[in-house]
């Protein structure tokens, strides 16, 4: 039996170079919102993944992912945290993924789908915010 750990509030505050991140377990929402432009990505998105692999999330946990821009290695460490989003479906947890973006910014739209190509996931895709 895995050992899960009762998880509190992730809020790291956004910067010139790094996202918002807010996760409430006890309303169960993820918010992802900003710029990553990390040179250690791994690093700044490492307790996030850990909370998802070992916390003891809701059953329903919905996510805000609001991001305008990324480098290469953001990227890799938000594929694994999609990773880990769709472990947690495969385990039973209702998880919704709205994917924001501007519906002139073909190039977002297309990494968004690319995501859920990639990962097995359906993502909801907000346009206009």
């Amino acid at each position: 039996m895995m050992n899960t750990q009762q998880i509190s509030q992730i809020n790291t505050k956004a910067s010139a170079t790094s996202p918002l991140i807010k996760l409430d377990p006890l309303v169960g929402l993820l918010t992802i919102k900003g710029r990553s432009l990390l040179n250690n990505a791994i690093e700044f998105y490492q307790p996030l993944i850990k909370a998802l692999v070992h916390g003891d999330l809701p059953n329903k946990l919905t996510v805000d992912f609001m991001m305008d821009y990324y480098n290469t290695s953001s990227v890799k460490c938000l594929l694994i945290l999609f990773k880990k989003l769709k472990d947690l479906k495969e385990k039973g947890h209702d998880i919704l993924i709205n994917w924001y973006s501007d519906e002139e910014d073909f190039d977002h739209i297309e990494v968004g789908q690319d995501f859920e190509d990639l990962v097995g996931l359906k993502f909801n895709f907000v346009y206009g915010v």
